[in-house]
């Protein structure tokens, strides 16, 4: 049986007047925080109840419809009035998932999640935090809060020039005002088996050095296989973000902790759960939906028929993001993942500078090294005016697509112009260097060229 303690001591003021005040929450966070301990990641219920309602009503709501001023469990509950699907279904579902909740409402402190963040110098960020990650507003059911342990700033893509101003992780780089550094840095992450081949093993160590060295943010789950190599090669060159599909209290693997402990570092170590939270498989594949909102470009350097990074690829195509995939020998069975992916039209990826290719609209220039080692197919058009005046070339379909004013994301000119995501990324990529597109965060219009 719950108490009027309990429900007194979970309030979202009382909790933001106490502990939350150490780690700069307001109430609004709180309740974002309240939420997140009782939910499973990807929760569509607590979504919508929150999309309706707000976090800090809907968690007043639950509070009221599910317990009696005793603090008994309630029989039934009844539907917010605000929900549109007032329907006996969606009323069932709802009393359904409140006893799914339950049990953690009943053993849950949220005091003590907080006052663990606390003592790893942590922090909990929710989508009014300047440090928020846009990406991830593109998801049907957006993480409730991060519980984050580093330089949180690098999720909005704050390069390594620029945090040499943090004395320490987890300070603002930008005083707290949300600008965006000077020095933007593109996110991609980089995924694959576990139980990667030698051949796998280099190249991903290869790519992601060269990305990191050319001012990329390599994002990764951290695991064994691709993702420490990759992570590894990463580190020497600039910092690394790491999901994890448990509490960040945790490493997964814990044959990993001297390298998430240099991720904490130079760069940052993130979860959607709170600390406590056991890795589990629901948590992965809910945890690969984050990596391919957050980057910009999605790698698979190798993956077997039903790898787990194939979700991750899934997730980063269904976004509009960039997808990359790197071939292997057609008898091995950790390539064949990525043959699909290949055959369903992923860019091919050899090298590093054809990695780099999938993110330069938000990069600054290659150097010259790097334009030698760029295939041809990449390299701007001279006639790119003669195609933009041809009504039937990808290139005019693709430019007539774009809007003059308000941007619009990759998918949406892909859907107008009638191309696949990859064609319609690979010639804006063009349109931009001749400044015939203009690329405004992470939004596509027309630029000051004309044809």
């Amino acid at each position: 049986m719950m108490t009027t303690t309990w429900l007194t001591r979970h309030d979202p003021f009382i909790i933001c007047s106490d502990i939350g005040q150490d780690l700069k929450l307001t109430p609004t966070d709180c309740a974002y925080a309240l939420w997140s301990r009782i939910t499973e990641p990807d929760d569509d219920v607590a979504s919508a109840l929150i999309s309706h309602l707000g976090p800090l009503d809907s968690w007043q709501w639950l509070r009221e419809a599910g317990f009696t001023s005793c603090g008994q469990l309630r029989d039934t509950i009844t539907i917010p009035p605000e929900m549109a699907e007032h329907t006996p279904r969606a009323q069932a579902t709802i009393t359904r998932r409140f006893r799914s909740w339950a049990p953690r409402i009943e053993a849950m402190d949220i005091r003590r999640e907080l006052r663990t963040m606390v003592s790893l110098h942590g922090r909990v960020l929710t989508a009014n935090h300047p440090h928020w990650p846009e990406g991830l507003s593109e998801l049907n059911h957006p993480p409730l809060c991060l519980w984050v342990r580093g330089h949180s700033e690098l999720l909005r893509g704050c390069s390594a020039r620029s945090l040499g101003a943090c004395a320490t992780p987890g300070e603002y780089d930008d005083g707290g005002t949300g600008e965006q550094s000077s020095f933007s840095s593109p996110i991609v992450a980089m995924v694959g088996a576990r139980a990667c081949t030698r051949t796998g093993s280099t190249i991903a160590e290869e790519i992601a050095e060269y990305l990191a060295g050319h001012n990329c943010i390599i994002m990764s789950g951290g695991a064994f296989g691709i993702d420490a190599d990759a992570t590894v090669a990463a580190l020497r060159h600039g910092p690394v973000i790491a999901v994890s599909a448990g509490g960040i209290d945790r490493y997964y693997p814990q044959a990993h902790r001297e390298m998430f402990e240099r991720i904490i570092a130079q760069g940052l170590y993130v979860s959607e759960v709170p600390p406590g939270s056991v890795p589990a498989r629901h948590r992965f594949l809910s945890r690969n939906r984050l990596i391919a909102a957050i980057s910009q470009a999605t790698i698979v350097v190798e993956a077997a028929w039903r790898s787990g990074a194939l979700s991750t690829a899934a997730h980063a195509r269904n976004l509009g993001r960039h997808l990359g995939a790197v071939p292997g020998n057609v008898y091995s069975p950790s390539s064949a993942g990525c043959h699909k992916l290949l055959r369903d039209g992923a860019t091919c990826i050899t090298n590093g500078p054809e990695a780099l290719e999938l993110v330069t609209p938000l990069t600054t220039p290659l150097d010259e090294q790097a334009q030698e080692m760029l295939p041809l197919s990449s390299l701007p058009a001279s006639s790119m005016r003669e195609k933009l005046r041809q009504p039937q070339s990808d290139e005019c379909r693709i430019w007539e697509a774009l809007p003059l004013r308000r941007g619009a994301p990759i998918r949406s000119i892909a859907i107008a112009a009638g191309t696949s995501l990859d064609d319609t990324a690979r010639v804006l990529s063009q349109l931009c260097h001749e400044h015939y597109a203009a690329l405004k965060q992470g939004l596509w219009r027309r630029g000051e060229n004309t044809p």
